[in-house]
């Protein structure tokens, strides 16, 4: 299947109810990024998002209510799990590409993107938003259309502080409840991650002839 979403810095395959209708209740999506590529800051407002690194290093940051903010970084083996209606954004600050793929609990989730939403917001009310005069928005291109995955060329801190995090778990590092010459199964559930709603990860690994 090829990519329906195409940029510089990355590509997305979507595979919806709309695509696949047997689907229901779930839409999957594989998300590759180039280095030094991005997700723009988006939300999903009817859907819960479970991601899962298969290759590459990213560092995601996810907004919550309340004033929440939390960054972290994704690597092979991790799951992070983004709530519905979750401002967030990943960046890839690896060497190699990035690739994740993405579970939503709904067939056709919906997502805003932050670039084409500030895009239509008049000069003065952002203006009034972060006490700035209006004129400094003026450059603004006013469009619905998106940047979606974008090229970053700058650096970012890291802390070793960011690796421990509600929104991740490492499941490489859980132990299978189900173990047996045929293979194992690891399940991660509300459980074991509590922040966890809507969506669960079963992950089965089979041996040869198992």
């Amino acid at each position: 299947l090829s990519p329906q979403k195409v940029y510089p810095g990355g590509t997305r395959i979507d595979v919806y109810q709309d695509l696949f209708p047997a689907l229901k209740g779930m839409a999957l999506s594989f998300l590759s990024l180039q280095p030094q590529g991005f997700r723009e800051p988006h939300w999903h407002p009817n859907a819960h998002e479970l991601s899962y690194c298969l290759q590459g290093k990213a560092l995601m940051t996810i907004f919550s209510p309340g004033a929440g903010h939390d960054t972290f970084i994704i690597e092979p083996g991790t799951l992070a799990f983004v709530p519905m209606g979750y401002l967030h954004y990943i960046q890839n600050i690896g060497d190699e590409p990035v690739e994740i793929l993405l579970c939503f609990n709904d067939a056709q989730p919906e997502e805003i993107n932050l670039s084409s939403s500030v895009g239509v917001i008049p000069f003065h009310a952002l203006g009034a938003t972060f006490s700035l005069p209006a004129s400094f928005f003026q450059g603004l291109h006013a469009t619905v259309k998106p940047v979606f995955i974008a090229e970053s060329h700058g650096k970012i801190p890291l802390s070793l502080s960011w690796q421990m995090n509600r929104f991740k778990m490492n499941v490489d590092r859980i132990h299978p409840q189900v173990q047996t010459q045929g293979g194992w199964v690891k399940i991660t559930n509300s459980l074991m991650m509590p922040t966890l709603e809507g969506l669960t990860m079963y992950n089965l690994n089979l041996e040869p002839k198992g």
